[in-house]
């Protein structure tokens, strides 16, 4: 069965504007259709093919053998919109040389030693969030917390001290700021491509409607990251504590492939990156697990939680060996993937799929989805609920199922060489404030909430459709 909506293979080989639509047509088909194609693929198998040269496939088992083959490249229809400043980053570059000597920058910084050396930060910052949650309750009469915002800014904090070593005032509201610019940024990436004078026309700010809303948006977030980093370099760059901070690598280290150091402008583009992805990622992980803990049917996972917690440490060794939270962190990256998006691969060489007569040749496009293959109902009997059992020996959710292959299927941070380099960070910021926040709140859904309020949007990253998280919160 086949879902064409445009001749790909042609149209992209015209114009960068013409394939600039098609990421467009390409973006706004997977958006629409992600959920639906959950149906597709039930209904007519692993490969649906939705262009004459794209497939989407849903066998878990492909995933690794997609994402791990070096052969097979980023498509630069989907990243190259996310070239911020016209740089490019370790993101929206597609050449695997450029994206090595980019990644080697910043591996230091994602080490675990050098994570472990910020573990201070992640644990004042989820006190704090633990604060603004109580302060926000207490203004309301049935202890309500306006928490969406709340949960933005303590990922985007996060990054940016460890990133720039900014400074973090206790009020939110300079965060709260940013990350309204961040969120409201997207839609320049792709503007900029279709016409590509208005990178740098000095009134963009001033067209009518949502597009000049996106380029003032796009603009406060590039000055307020110039701000950070250029305060940054004004430090003593030399210095063992500035070393420790990401941004440092990017400002003195030379680049492989370039033979130099990066230029201000190319160090901006890059440390734009890390904060749009570094804060959004494991913000809405932590929120989405918060929320499934909330739900009536969450209370049982919560109360079982806070048990385990009860008598274990703090360290990071001795959390991250906690049976039951480790099982709720994965559920959580199971049921609400942060990335729900297809991420386009080419294949350099044919690719059989599985227990099929099919052979997809060299040149075609594919791309898996998290939310798809996280919903294998063979693996995962029950495949809409939030199961924390899943993930335990002996329970009886996971007698009949295969728990090797289940954590192989479980792929929140991708594989291969293009992963998420941020992955050991956000794991720990997630072992380090969820027992926080369980040990000393309580939650609860608001009846503030609609139906819908916390659907999954397809945004690239997720994003509930209604921007908004009302949790009911007291002290336990």
């Amino acid at each position: 069965m086949e879902f064409i909506y445009a001749d790909i293979t042609r149209l992209t080989e015209e114009s960068p504007r013409t394939t600039a639509v098609i990421v467009l047509l390409s973006i706004l088909f997977i958006t629409s259709l992600l959920i639906r194609l959950r149906e597709l693929h039930q209904k007519y198998g692993p490969v649906i093919r939705v262009g004459p040269n794209e497939v989407s496939i849903s066998d878990w088992r492909m995933y690794r053998r997609i994402y791990n083959d070096r052969q097979t490249l980023k498509d630069p229809r989907f990243y190259s919109p996310f070239s911020f400043l016209g740089h490019g980053n370790v993101f929206s570059v597609t050449d695997p040389a450029d994206h090595s000597a980019r990644r080697g920058l910043q591996a230091k910084t994602y080490s675990q030693r050098e994570i472990a050396s910020h573990a201070s930060v992640i644990t004042e910052r989820t006190d704090l969030l633990i604060d603004r949650l109580l302060k926000s309750a207490s203004k309301s009469p049935t202890q309500t917390a306006d928490a969406y915002d709340l949960f933005g800014a303590w990922g985007l904090e996060i990054i940016t001290k460890i990133m720039v070593n900014a400074d973090l005032p206790d009020d939110p509201s300079q965060m709260i700021h940013m990350l309204e610019a961040l969120e409201g940024s997207p839609p320049t990436f792709f503007a900029n491509i279709l016409v590509p004078w208005l990178q740098t026309f000095r009134l963009r700010t001033k067209i009518p409607g949502p597009l000049g809303h996106a380029y003032r948006a796009f603009d406060e977030w590039e000055s307020l990251t110039a701000g950070m980093l250029d305060g940054f370099q004004r430090q003593d760059l030399g210095s063992a504590d500035t070393k420790s901070f990401g941004v440092g690598p990017l400002l003195e280290a030379r680049n492989k492939k370039l033979d130099r150091r990066y230029t201000f402008r190319e160090a901006l583009e890059e440390a734009m990156g890390v904060v749009l992805a570094g804060s959004g990622v494991s913000a809405h992980t932590l929120m989405y697990l918060v929320y499934a803990l909330s739900l009536p049917q969450g209370r049982r996972v919560q109360e079982r939680l806070r048990e385990e917690l009860r008598e274990a440490g703090d360290s990071l060794a001795e959390l991250t060996a906690l049976p039951y939270l480790s099982a709720v962190i994965k559920e959580t990256y199971r049921v609400y993937p942060a990335i729900m998006s297809t991420l386009p691969r080419i294949l350099g060489q044919p690719l059989e799929i599985l227990d099929t007569n099919i052979t997809l040749p060299p040149g075609t496009i594919v791309g898996m989805q998290n939310y798809l293959h996280h919903r294998d109902p063979v693996l995962f009997p029950q495949p809409d609920d939030f199961i924390p059992e899943r993930w335990l020996e002996g329970h009886e959710m996971s007698r009949n199922i295969n728990l090797e292959d289940a954590n192989a299927a479980l792929t929140p941070y991708s594989v291969g060489s293009r992963n998420c380099m941020g992955q050991s960070l956000a794991k720990t910021e997630l072992y380090l404030a969820v027992p926080r926040l369980v040990r000393r709140l309580d939650f609860s859904l608001s009846s503030k909430m609609g139906k819908d309020d916390m659907h999954m949007r397809d945004a690239w990253a997720v994003q509930p459709k209604g921007r908004r998280l009302f949790l009911d919160v007291k002290p336990v």
